[in-house]
């Protein structure tokens, strides 16, 4: 026994050892808040850690898509619902995006709202409204860009987030939870962790972005909403699908549009014609 500790030397020494290839549960010992707490947090984080690699992507590929004809202005940091505005050649905002990743099948798509499980993406009706009226308060036109990489979900990546992550999470109330999540998602992004989300990342980088604008999932809503908002069919949804959202359901391949093809557009048109066209939902 240390004298001055009353700690064993062999506990310290192990202790020290697995603080230092990070295992915090080392000093923290069991993890509180039981078995569905834990996964609760490795679920959140996942999602957040999926948004951040759909980002990471389209960072690296943004100025191939854009050519070097368009600009591209980073708006994640202040955490709104918009994550870039796309600028002219004269610096000035011609529209704004904001990101999604996609990876859930929703299985009973056909039988609900009559699309191909691999073809149907679900978009909550309530982000619609929230782009239209930001669109509208800011004459901007807003566009949702998606990617879809069907069988990566927060529920198989959150195996890949460890114990004491998800404690650090649970017990930092003294920051702002989400400030802790966005932490431990950025240490999850370094090369310290390259190998155990390599095929997360191939997959991301196998997967198509696609394009819808908010004025075309509004005018799609409007068309087919009973057909796409089966929430609205559905007796007693809320006690059915607890805490679900209400979502709009689109075909990815038919109602969207491959980045690509929409950029192409984007460097083609006249900033006002496109404006008129993004308004109303003519290009995406």
């Amino acid at each position: 026994m240390s004298a001055a500790t009353g700690v064993a030397p062999d506990l310290i020494r192990r202790t020290t050892r697995a603080l230092a290839t990070g295992e915090l549960n080392a000093i923290t010992g069991k993890i509180p808040g039981g078995p569905d707490e834990v996964a609760f947090q490795r679920f959140r984080v996942a999602q957040l850690l999926l948004g951040a690699l759909t980002e990471e992507r389209f960072e690296r590929e943004k100025q191939e898509l854009t050519a070097g004809r368009l600009g591209v202005e980073d708006h994640r940091v202040g955490r709104t619902d918009t994550d870039y505005r796309v600028l002219n050649g004269g610096g000035n905002p011609i529209f704004r995006i904001n990101i999604k990743f996609h990876g859930s099948v929703f299985q009973q798509a056909r039988t609900h709202v009559g699309l191909d499980p691999d073809d149907c993406f679900a978009l909550a009706t309530y982000k619609i409204h929230q782009a239209l009226v930001r669109q509208r308060d800011e004459s901007l036109p807003y566009v949702f860009l998606v990617l879809s990489a069907l069988g990566v979900t927060a529920r198989s990546v959150s195996d890949l987030i460890s114990e004491e992550y998800a404690w650090l999470v649970y017990v930092s109330k003294k920051f702002r939870k989400r400030d802790i999540e966005e932490a431990v998602v950025a240490r999850l992004l370094t090369g310290a962790f390259a190998e155990v989300l390599a095929e997360i990342r191939r997959k991301i980088a196998a997967s198509e972005f696609r394009v819808i604008s908010a004025s075309r999932a509004e005018r799609l809503m409007k068309e087919k909403l009973f057909e796409r908002v089966f929430a609205l069919r559905q007796r007693a949804f809320t006690s059915a699908f607890r805490n679900a959202e209400i979502d709009m359901h689109f075909s990815l391949t038919r109602e969207m549009v491959p980045v690509r093809d929409f950029l192409a557009t984007v460097a083609s048109e006249s900033p006002q014609r496109l404006a008129v066209l993004l308004y109303q939902g003519e290009v995406v």
